[in-house]
């Protein structure tokens, strides 16, 4: 009697129980790659690796859907390191970018508030205070005012000098990380820079209109006085100037608070992920 031929054993490596762990492992890749980057950048991580994303995923579940011998297997397993390899590139590099951008971002908010309460220090408001309806004027104190707006001048003129230099060391960290970054961040330095100028310029219109204010109050000392209405002059046209430089400055002070509402939202877009 003839035996039965015998039957080819089934390989091992194309049990579901080894398929199914590496599908999930390799599902498991493509999530991190996602959570991993940084919020602002998946834009870009698609950009960048959607190709091999997209076609490198669906080569591999077909490769791991026919792998029955160890060698498939490994080749699934080789090319699919390779994938997480080349997302961990982009990733890195973005994470690195982000990091940088974002100690940039809290900086520039720090410098605001900086010059917010160096300029504040000057106490200018001390000016208009005593000038307000009802309020108690002190003459002796308006040489003292004088001085004070002037230094607040050469300070604003100081921080200037000193944003510009902060700017040109800012740019040169991003571009160390990385080029497409820097030249996002140009961009958004340009724009932020052309409001900053503007403000800046604001500022110094503002404290060169209250020169002339309390300039003009000590040259006119003993021809008027503060009334419960505020200042009134013997002379016409002492008064007309007065009432002109007033309204200036109050017209400059509604433009500058404007820009401080926008003021942090002008260092988020300069700081912004470039897509």
């Amino acid at each position: 009697m003839t035996e039965p031929p015998p039957q080819p054993v089934k390989s091992t490596w194309g049990r579901w129980w080894v398929r199914l762990p590496l599908w999930m492992a390799h599902i498991g890749i493509l999530v991190a790659a996602i959570l991993l980057t940084p919020e602002g950048y998946h834009q870009r991580l698609g950009a960048s690796t959607g190709a091999v994303f997209i076609f490198g995923t669906v080569f591999l579940w077909i490769l791991l859907f026919f792998a029955k011998t160890r060698r498939l297997v490994a080749i699934f397993c080789g090319v699919a390191l390779l994938q997480a390899s080349y997302f961990a590139l982009f990733i890195i590099q973005f994470n690195r970018e982000d990091v940088v951008l974002k100690q940039i971002m809290s900086e520039a908010v720090a410098r605001q508030r900086e010059t917010d309460a160096q300029l504040s220090s000057f106490d200018l408001k001390r000016i208009f205070a005593m000038l307000a309806p009802g309020a108690e004027f002190h003459e002796e104190e308006l040489p003292g005012l004088l001085e004070r707006v002037k230094r607040a001048s050469l300070k604003v003129r100081e921080l200037q000098a000193s944003g510009e230099e902060w700017v040109k060391n800012s740019e040169r960290r991003v571009a160390a990380v990385s080029v497409q970054a820097a030249t996002g961040f140009r961009k958004g330095i340009e724009d932020a820079r052309a409001k900053d100028g503007e403000v800046s310029g604001l500022t110094l219109q503002y404290l060169g209109e209250t020169e002339k204010l309390v300039s003009l109050l000590i040259a006119r000392r003993g021809q008027f006085h503060v009334s419960k209405t505020g200042p009134v002059f013997n002379r016409g046209q002492d008064a007309d100037q007065y009432n002109e430089i007033l309204h200036r400055i109050q017209g400059i002070e509604e433009k500058l608070e404007a820009f401080r509402e926008r003021q942090l939202q002008l260092i988020k877009t300069m700081s912004a992920p470039s897509k």
